[in-house]
C-alpha cells in the first residue's frame, strides 16, 4: 500500500532546486510513519516565513537554522511567485483587537506575502473570530475547506497567521475513461475485490 506521504514526496521532488526541499524532507522524516498525513511544505514554510519577518536575536537565528531563512529571503519569495503561476496562494494576519503589532511588520507582510491584516476579538468573541477565519479559508480554497477552526482553538490567541493554497490544474495526459475495466484488487486483510 502506498502511503499518502510517499506520494507527496514524489510530488515535491518535481520542484527540484527549491530551497524548501531540505525542510520538507526533514519535516517528513519527523512524522510518525504509522499515519497517512497530507501536508503542504509550502504552506508551513510560508507561515513561518511570515512569522520570521517579526523576529530578531536568538529567535531569528533559530528560524534561520531550522528553515534556512536569510535576512534577505528573495529566493524563497521568488519560489512563491513561481508557485503562484500554478496555484492560488493566500495569506492573512489576524490580530487581537487590543494587541499592538509594529506597523513595519504588517507592512512587510503585505509587501512580501500580499497578506491583509484583520482585527478580531479572539478573547471576548472566539466564535465570531473562528467563523471569520473559516470564511476566509473557505473563500481562499474555493469552498474546499469549510471549517478549519473552532472557537476553542482561537480563544487564547493574540495573533494568527493563516495560509491557504488552492491547487487545481488539468492533467498533462488526461485519463481515458474508456480504458477502465473490472479487475481483481487485493485488500490489506488478504481478501480480493472486483473494482474498476
Amino acid at each position: 500500500m502506498i502511503k499518502i506521504k510517499s506520494l507527496l514526496i514524489a510530488a515535491i521532488i518535481s520542484f527540484n532546486g527549491f530551497s524548501q526541499n531540505d525542510f520538507t524532507f526533514e519535516f517528513f522524516n519527523s512524522i510518525d510513519d504509522k499515519e497517512n498525513i497530507l501536508f503542504s511544505p509550502t504552506s508551513i514554510k510560508t507561515a513561518f516565513a511570515m512569522a520570521y519577518e517579526g523576529t530578531d536575536g536568538t529567535t531569528q537565528q533559530e528560524f534561520e537554522k531550522v528553515f534556512g531563512f536569510k535576512q534577505n529571503n528573495d529566493q524563497f519569495l521568488e519560489e512563491l511567485k513561481q508557485l503562484k503561476e500554478v496555484a492560488q496562494i493566500s495569506n492573512s494576519l489576524w490580530i487581537q483587537k487590543d494587541f499592538e503589532v509594529l506597523a513595519s511588520f504588517v507592512k512587510q507582510l503585505k509587501s512580501n506575502f500580499d497578506s491583509k491584516p484583520y482585527r478580531t476579538d479572539f478573547k471576548n468573541n472566539p466564535f465570531n473570530s473562528a467563523k471569520k477565519i473559516n470564511d476566509w479559508i473557505e473563500s481562499s480554497t474555493n469552498g474546499m475547506i469549510k471549517e478549519m477552526l473552532k472557537a476553542d482553538n482561537v480563544t487564547n490567541l493574540k495573533l494568527a497567521i493563516v495560509n491557504a493554497i488552492y491547487f487545481k490544474q488539468n492533467w498533462k495526459n488526461k485519463f481515458d475513461k474508456e480504458a477502465t475495466k473490472k479487475a481483481e484488487f487485493s485488500n490489506a486483510n488478504g481478501t480480493t475485490t472486483q473494482v474498476d
